[in-house]
């Protein structure tokens, strides 16, 4: 039995605005004053929308070219949002295999309301990225109340389009991020609970499946789930390791027995005296020293 579906994480369906937001991935939480919020320049773009006409480039919404011939069929963006709103309600209500596809035209369309590039990658956080947001406000203020800060040259309205779209990305996080903690801790409990049913009919049919050539075979992928293949892979090299050893010892062992019985070669020591040259050696004629009479 699969156990009741876990709580959404806390934060789900925060309201624009709220001070206290998750942070990017890994960085944990940050808080922002609401007055920052109110500067114009972020104030101004906090909120996103739609292009007044929109195509569709591969399947996914784009705002249409306005300096070119429409190539494709332009809609305006009420008729579009009204198309995608009526295709969700009928995936929901009457043809439900379609939700995956229309719950990502639905994503599609509020990722170009707030302005999302698709032409993005991940890069790096900046060093000390939580303090990013509150340095980003601090800089703005600077500019608005302290004369000298013109030093700084600050294009105010590019950081407030910036500090903006962190915002409405924030906002966006809110509802995608515990959205997704929720479907990866449902598909977990479902797997697990695949596995603990396929693993208790593997044990109960054991001695058959062995037994039985043909299901064996059928059952291979369901045995790889207790890593049965695996297990036996390993197994069979752990006994050519066995077999290399005993081989090894044996043919050690005979050449040890060889050498055993091989006679001892007696050893034989040469010593070489030298005799000392130069004007200290005394000559010694031949036949020896001579004798005194």
């Amino acid at each position: 039995m699969i156990p009741n579906k876990p709580t959404p994480p806390a934060g789900h369906g925060h309201a624009p605005g709220v001070t206290h937001t998750p942070g990017p991935a890994g960085t944990g939480t940050d808080q922002v004053n609401p007055e920052d919020l109110t500067i114009p320049e972020v104030a101004n773009n906090l909120r996103g929308s739609l292009p007044d006409k929109i195509i569709r480039v591969n399947g996914r919404p784009e705002a249409a070219p306005t300096d070119s011939p429409q190539p494709v069929e332009v809609m305006p963006k009420e008729q579009f949002v009204r198309a995608v709103a009526d295709r969700w309600v009928d995936a929901c209500i009457n043809k439900t295999d379609n939700v995956p596809s229309t719950l990502s035209e639905v994503l599609d369309t509020v990722f170009l309301l707030e302005g999302f590039s698709r032409e993005w990658v991940r890069v790096d956080l900046p060093f000390n990225a939580m303090q990013v947001r509150a340095g980003g406000y601090s800089a703005l203020h600077a500019d608005k109340t302290v004369a000298e800060a013109s030093c700084l040259k600050l294009d105010a309205s590019r950081l407030g389009r910036s500090l903006a779209q962190s915002e409405r990305i924030r906002r966006i996080r809110n509802v995608l991020d515990p959205a997704y903690a929720l479907v990866d801790a449902n598909e977990t409990v479902v797997l697990n609970d695949v596995a603990t049913q396929v693993d208790a009919a593997l044990l109960r049919g054991d001695s058959v499946i062995k037994a039985n050539g043909a299901l064996l075979v059928a059952l291979t992928a369901a045995r790889a789930i207790r890593g049965e293949p695996a297990n036996t892979a390993v197994a069979t090299r752990a006994q050519n390791v066995r077999q290399a050893g005993a081989v090894r010892a044996d043919e050690q062992a005979k050449l040890a027995a060889t050498s055993a019985a091989e006679p001892t070669a007696h050893a034989t020591t040469t010593v070489t005296t030298q005799t000392p040259v130069g004007p200290t050696a005394v000559r010694v004629p031949p036949g020896g020293p001579a004798q005194k009479k």
